[in-house]
């Protein structure tokens, strides 16, 4: 891996309102994507990973069912914060989990994991939005998938829940979802995202563009904490006092970026932003979620690193 860039670290910090935010060109982006490729590929080098099935999503639009975005939603909720180990909506514990919770919360089984037409699922999300919380609670509690402290999250959690439910049952069925979202001009991509943010309890911007790309929508990127590190340690985003802010001037950043970057390659070669997105978080985590394989350098070594190269690379021989 390469060593820290002294330069990097000896450069000044500029404040927010004095941060001066560089657009990189075609041929910066090709070089920076190309950067990303190659510290991954150094990263996976000894590790018996396949690197290309993390830069397409699970699901496809043209499967999208309201089932699969309603999963997805109250997923993306329960990754917010403190909140993924206390309800971890995932089959890590156990491949039953998703559906044990959803029993306990509206007395339906197997809503995980069998597969429903919309207008069945729909019943389902409808009698959702009947449930009292504390009632769930209470049946969340007694069947022991509430452990220790953390009643207070679950809540917060199960009002996603109900509001995810509300959001969903605006649409007919998954194919109304994607033609709806899918309309939305390039230009205002954040504008998806945003109304889910609005609507749904514990899913800010950076939430809701997750769950959108892990849906399919291959256009949107999250700004997590190692996307927005990137960008704005390099000055290709603003930084803000207000999260939101800083979350949207990268995903801006990123998408001009894909921008650049597509605009002088062939149709087959181009990137998508998802996949911006997971060779970024790839680089920074060294986390082969996939293969259950860690890297064991730490996770602030490897986003310096990559950091220091991008800086190296694009920034100053250029």
């Amino acid at each position: 891996m390469p060593k820290r860039n002294k330069a990097l670290a000896d450069r000044p910090q500029t404040q927010h309102n004095q941060q001066i935010i560089r657009h990189l060109d075609s041929d910066k982006a090709i070089l920076f994507v190309k950067t990303c490729r190659q510290f991954l590929s150094d990263l996976a080098k000894n590790c018996d990973v396949s690197l290309d099935h993390y830069f397409v999503p699970n699901t496809s639009l043209k499967d999208l069912t309201l089932q699969k975005i309603f999963l997805q939603l109250i997923s993306s909720a329960g990754n917010a914060n403190m909140l993924k180990n206390v309800i971890d909506f995932s089959a890590h514990r156990s491949v039953s989990r998703k559906d044990e919770i959803l029993e306990a919360i509206v007395g339906v089984r197997n809503l995980s994991s069998k597969t429903f037409s919309d207008d069945v699922y729909r019943l389902y999300l409808e009698q959702i939005l009947t449930v009292k919380l504390d009632e769930a609670l209470q049946r969340l509690r007694s069947t022991k998938l509430i452990k220790g402290k953390g009643e207070r999250l679950w809540t917060r959690w199960l009002q996603s829940v109900q509001d995810s439910a509300s959001y969903v049952l605006q649409f007919n069925s998954g194919n109304d979802f994607v033609k709806q979202l899918s309309s939305i001009d390039s230009k205002f991509l954040f504008a998806g995202p945003i109304s889910i943010k609005r609507k749904i309890t514990g899913i800010g911007f950076a939430l809701a563009c997750d769950a959108l790309k892990e849906l399919g929508f291959t256009q949107y990127i999250k700004p997590d904490t190692h996307i927005n590190d990137v960008f704005i340690k390099l000055n290709l985003a603003k930084e803000s006092h207000s999260s939101l802010d800083t979350q949207l001037n990268v995903f801006d950043a990123a998408i001009q970026l894909v921008q650049a970057y597509n605009s002088k390659q062939e149709k087959g070669n181009q990137i998508t932003a998802y996949e911006l997105d997971k060779l970024i978080w790839l680089c920074c985590a060294g986390y082969f979620y996939k293969e259950k394989i860690r890297v064991n350098e730490g996770v602030r070594e490897l986003k310096t690193d990559l950091i220091a190269l991008l800086q190296q690379e694009i920034l100053e021989r250029h």
